[in-house]
This record gives structure tokens, sequence and C-alpha cells, in this order.
């Protein structure tokens, strides 16, 4: 477990690294996904997650 500071909005979260972690229970369109890795390349925050999880995104 570690705390990292959210890429895109700065706010500090905790990561429970690979397997257990919050984020592993996100489910991401195939579309939503694909934006996501292209937009951060680091763990992002719960609140940034959940808008990749509310639009409808194409590329």
């Amino acid at each position: 477990m570690s705390q990292k500071i959210c890429p895109k909005c700065g706010q500090v979260f905790t990561c429970e690294g690979d397997g257990d972690c919050w984020c592993e229970n996100v489910q991401l369109t195939p579309v939503a996904y694909k934006k996501l890795l292209m937009e951060a390349d680091d763990c992002i925050c719960p609140n940034c997650m959940k808008t990749y999880t509310q639009r409808p995104y194409t590329l």
C-alpha cells in the first residue's frame, strides 16, 4: 500500500498495488480503458477514475 498523487487532479489517494487495489473492481468499456491509458501514465484517484466510468467515450 502506498500514498500516491493523482496525475490528473493532484489529490492524494491510497494505492494497494497489484491485485487488491480498489481499481481492480472498476468496470471500464474498452474505449474508456484505451482513453485512460492515453491520458494517464500512472494510477489515478477514485474521483478521476469515476469520470471514465460515467462518460460515453469515442476515439
